[in-house]
């Protein structure tokens, strides 16, 4: 899922990595790596539903995810449909308070969707700008 070499690439093969919510201390631990959890909750911190059935891989996963976040590394994730991609990023914010946008990028997609665009005020004939995906993300 994780495409990166380096000090954390993986935990050894077969090592069981604990992942530990900390509500006294306010931390999520994935192993060795630790993430702060937001003490304020945001209108899209995913619910219970994000929740993940802890394998080794899902564990391993989360781990190196949380690496990388906790050095404030650019992610890219690659793999095909259906690999837990966004699900792992969704389980680590829900874990963690934090906000979660997911933004399908796909063949069909325009700079609208991404950046905004004017659309009709309903009733009128003047337009109004309306902010895209990304540009909502970002705000929120």
């Amino acid at each position: 899922m994780l495409r990166k070499k380096g000090v954390f690439d993986c935990a050894p093969k077969g090592i069981d990595i604990e992942v530990k919510v900390d509500r006294d201390n306010n931390k999520v631990y994935f192993g060795d790596a630790e993430l702060p959890i937001n003490k304020e909750k945001g209108l899209f911190v995913p619910t219970d539903t994000a929740e993940l059935e802890l394998t080794l891989t899902t564990k391993q996963n989360l781990r190196r995810l949380a690496h990388s976040i906790q050095l404030r590394e650019n992610l890219l994730l690659v793999g095909p449909t259906g690999s837990a991609k966004t699900s792992t990023l969704s389980h680590i914010a829900y874990l963690t308070n934090n906000n979660f946008i997911r933004i399908n990028l796909d063949s069909q997609i325009d700079v609208g969707e991404l950046i905004g665009k004017h659309v009709p005020e309903e009733g009128t004939t003047r337009f109004r700008w309306e902010d895209g995906d990304l540009i909502k993300a970002m705000k929120e």
